[in-house]
């Protein structure tokens, strides 16, 4: 493998210190749709890429997705006679995506479909297929981010020849895997479990930076109890996983994403071992941070996640999911940023269009923030009236949002008002009075 060399964090940037001023507000930019059909975004790069999937009719996952300069365009997928399922997750500086596409294959004289890893510029779109980590016996392959360097990471399933039950027996069936697949040397990786010791357990790859820092989930079972393992590992070195002490050890942590100066954002256990929240760990200084909740001291009795953490910059500005109600369960968009967590609903102006009135309700409900850029510009996931919309978020500094308003009318004595939804009521009495009238 090429050399990476691993950055080394200066003091000036630790996780308590960011090198820009807190958003005051951003302009909200509808992404629009993809032959009638609304797509889902995963990931911005720096130069204001974004690619997604977009839906079927049924909702499904449909076809992947790239938006460049406001145009939305279909990415390349594997050609099936029934489908051409694919979807993109990550992208680069250099406007290179990766995925996943559905191939139908002959196994067992049964027909089946399986994901395999892919690849594609999204300038010039050709597809690209990452080698499965059994030639003989494909199984499925997901990629799930790609640096600069255009070293890929992902997760695949794979049957391990000394796997065992931990009770007992050689396991028969896949279990997933970790990947480092380096594109311009063809050399593929698989990664073995943190801490693996030939029991079936799963472990995956799902982000690297530049510098070749990766980081990834394993599964890990003690005296019949099962949690989750964050770890980082350079993909230099890839036998050397190091775990995240972000648990103890009957909790579960997942790293989600990490930024060029080695500051993982992810997700844990702490009070409640059925809840998870975030936090910050900083591989330079093994020092962790834990997000605050939109709302604090909230814990429903059936949702497993009230904070999740979907991406980070190198502002360490971090971006993802946050619970706001419990019945019915409900998430908003989030921004962590200077120890503070916001909600990105309350920092967009109320109508998209600045020469709406500003009454009633918000246009925008922005559900997710998948990604954050170095510039700090968001992508996601929402509702726009009603409908499902993907949505970008381009910062504005020193401006504030212009939040609802209730339309006031005052009464003719110039004491009292009243709401909007009062004249309403009035207006509507005085039409009946009017028909009453002429009775």
């Amino acid at each position: 493998m090429i050399n990476l060399k691993q950055s080394v964090l200066a003091s000036t940037l630790a996780i308590s210190s960011f090198g820009l001023g807190a958003v005051e507000s951003y302009t909200v930019i509808d992404l629009g749709k993809i032959e009638d059909k609304p797509f889902f975004v995963y990931d911005i790069n720096d130069a204001d890429e974004i690619v997604g999937y977009s839906y079927s009719a049924n909702n499904i996952p449909f076809h992947g997705v790239a938006v460049k300069d406001g145009m939305a365009t279909d990415l390349p997928a594997i050609v099936n006679e029934t489908t051409d399922l694919s979807a993109y997750f990550k992208l680069n500086n250099n406007g290179v995506s990766v995925g996943f596409s559905s191939e139908t294959i002959i196994r067992s004289d049964q027909s089946v479909n399986i994901d395999r890893a892919i690849y594609t510029d999204i300038i010039n779109p050709e597809l690209k297929l990452v080698p499965p980590l059994d030639e003989e016996t494909p199984l499925n392959m997901r990629a799930l981010s790609i640096n600069d360097g255009a070293f890929i990471v992902g997760v695949a399933d794979y049957n391990a020849p000394d796997d065992e039950y931990i009770s007992g027996g050689d396991a028969t069936k896949s279990a997933k895997r970790g990947f480092v697949y380096d594109s311009v040397n063809d050399i593929l990786t698989r990664l073995e479990p943190l801490n693996y010791n030939q029991y079936y357990v799963s472990a995956a790859l799902v982000d690297i930076n530049n510098n070749g820092l990766a980081i990834g989930w394993s599964e890990q079972y003690k005296d019949s109890f099962n949690t989750l393992r964050g770890y980082y590992v350079n993909v230099n070195t890839p036998t050397e996983l190091i775990e995240i002490p972000a648990s103890a050890e009957d909790r579960s942590n997942r790293a989600m994403a990490i930024n060029q100066q080695g500051i993982i954002a992810g997700m844990r256990n702490v009070d409640r071992s059925f809840y998870f929240t975030g936090y910050l760990f900083d591989t330079n200084t093994e020092t962790l941070t834990d997000i605050p909740n939109l709302k604090e001291d909230y814990f429903p009795q059936s949702v497993a996640a009230i904070t999740t953490p979907y991406d980070i910059n190198s502002e360490n500005q971090v971006v993802g999911i946050s619970l706001i109600e419990i019945a019915p369960v409900q998430y908003h968009a989030f921004i962590y940023e200077n120890g503070e967590t916001k909600d990105l609903n309350t920092l967009i102006d109320c109508k998209a269009d600045p020469d709406a009135e500003q009454i009633g309700q918000p246009d925008w409900v922005l559900q997710e923030a998948r990604a954050i850029n170095n510039n700090g510009v968001i992508v996601g996931n929402g509702f726009l009236n009603g409908q499902k919309r993907a949505f970008k978020l381009v910062p504005r500094h020193g401006v504030a949002p212009k939040p609802c308003q209730d339309l006031v009318i005052k009464e003719d004595s110039g004491s009292g008002s009243f709401s909007w939804g009062g004249l309403l009521v009035l207006m509507t009495l005085a039409g009946l009075r009017r028909r009453q009238s002429k009775v």
